[in-house]
């Protein structure tokens, strides 16, 4: 999360050279750097924490144990009289191993020396990468493209963008080198790498966050879709385009498939966040078919928390919530009219600043007679009636359970309605409107066999 695009992140609690991301998956957020909105405190501890029990073999090979037993300042350093290179090899593992965060960035809170030690991680594994045999330069130039991009979002976070620029470059050879191994596992590995320079350009930019998620969805679905089609697909395109169809690349390799589970999680989130749950649901059953054969047990558990959302689409709501003024508003009430369930809490700014939003997007579909209700989570404020024109619930027994319901992890989040009183999508920002005007997937069209969504019961 960068905090110079979302202000509202508690940023300042952090060093400088973290506040550029925190880790939710191993892999994940290096994707998705300045694509998300602030999360709670607590939520964000108890991700870290879950992580710290996920399998190491789930996630893309970082040597992470060999280095647990090393602190910043006990770390060996690469320079020396080391003349083996498998040796050395070693030592730069496990010293990037120290000086780099699980998300890819540095470790120790004195930045500077920490980029110094980078530095020279960087440019003995890419002197290793030459010298090695073929079956250990992979290794050796992943080592070299974590320093590589490490270095970059420091130099982006203390604003020396030549440097940050060099460093992508440095990035994007090492990525082209990998490339010229020749098996799925380092095609993968630098095809993944170079679409995080590609996205590090990306999130560079002053354009709009919404902009910047849309293109990053873009690049993660073509990544996926190049690296898991079957050979078949593969001739079948080719005499389609009339073009000589791509060898196959088989999922084989443990390395390809974590860097692509890994890939599919940024997906999800980036669904997730823009509402776009007939995306995120199918892909969601994907991920946790996965986590249940490798035996990832704290991923399973963390995408049915976070995701458990996905049993309410296309089911019919029935809830009855007490509002600020006194009155009841009724989902059943709503059918005939499109509604939109805005999740907030006062002691979060950012889903409080959302009314302004909230009210610009009610006139814009005024013509689709969209609703509004805004559930508040915290506790009863008697000036809650004055913050809209539309429906405010204050905190007690039913906008809980409706919140448990809908999985809300995250503020604010949202909840679409269509007209027949289906739910249609869940997200994390107003980009959900845009399902308004989608096609009703053949799941939805018929409103009369419907589930009913109920809040569970107490």
């Amino acid at each position: 999360f960068q905090s110079s695009n979302h202000p509202s992140f508690h940023s300042s609690n952090l060093p400088s050279c973290h506040r550029a991301i925190l880790p939710i998956f191993p892999l994940v957020l290096i994707i998705l750097l300045a694509t998300l909105p602030a999360i709670g405190q607590d939520q964000q501890e108890d991700r870290q924490e879950t992580d710290r029990q996920a399998p190491q073999e789930e996630h893309a090979p970082t040597a992470k144990a060999e280095s647990q037993e090393l602190s910043p300042q006990s770390a060996t350093t690469v320079q020396g009289e080391v003349d083996d290179d498998e040796t050395r090899l070693e030592m730069v593992r496990r010293q990037v191993g120290v000086l780099l965060t699980t998300a890819g960035l540095p470790t120790d809170q004195q930045c500077q020396d920490s980029a110094r030690q980078l530095e020279e991680v960087a440019d003995v594994s890419h002197k290793l990468a030459a010298s090695l045999p073929e079956r250990r330069r992979l290794e050796a130039r992943q080592i070299e493209m974590q320093a590589n991009y490490a270095l970059a979002q420091r130099a982006r976070t203390v604003k020396k963008n030549r440097e940050a620029g060099y460093r992508v470059g440095q990035l994007r050879n090492a990525a082209l080198q990998s490339r010229q191994l020749k098996s799925p596992a380092a095609t993968a590995m630098a095809d993944f790498w170079l679409m995080q320079a590609d996205l590090f350009d990306l999130n560079s930019t002053t354009l709009p966050v919404d902009v910047r998620q849309v293109e990053t969805i873009k690049q993660l679905e073509q990544f996926v879709r190049e690296h898991e089609i079957s050979a078949g697909e593969r001739r079948r395109n080719g005499r389609e385009s009339g073009k000589k169809a791509a060898p196959p690349r088989p999922l084989v390799d443990p390395t390809h498939q974590a860097i692509l589970t890994d890939v599919k999680l940024a997906l999800l989130r980036l669904y997730d966040q823009r509402g776009q749950s007939h995306k995120a649901c199918p892909l969601l059953e994907q991920l946790r078919r996965r986590a249940i054969e490798t035996s990832n047990e704290p991923l399973a558990e963390k995408l049915d928390r976070m995701y458990g959302y996905c049993d309410t689409l296309w089911a019919m709501l029935d809830a009855q919530l007490h509002t600020a003024n006194g009155k009841i508003w009724s989902a059943r009430q709503q059918h005939g009219h499109d509604t939109l369930i805005h999740f907030w809490a006062g002691w979060f700014a950012p889903s409080v600043e959302a009314f302004d939003a909230l009210d610009a997007a009610r006139h814009q579909h005024r013509d689709r007679g969209l609703e509004v209700l805004s559930v508040n989570l915290d506790n009863l404020d008697p000036s809650d009636v004055d913050l809209a024109d539309w429906a405010v619930c204050h905190d007690g027994p039913g906008p809980r359970k409706l919140a448990e319901m809908f999985a809300v992890r995250s503020l604010p989040r949202y909840v679409l309605i269509n007209a027949k009183g289906q739910v249609v999508a869940v997200g994390g920002s107003l980009a959900i409107l845009e399902q308004l005007d989608s096609p009703i997937d053949d799941a939805g069209a018929n409103a009369d066999s419907a589930p009913v969504a109920k809040p569970p019961a107490k």
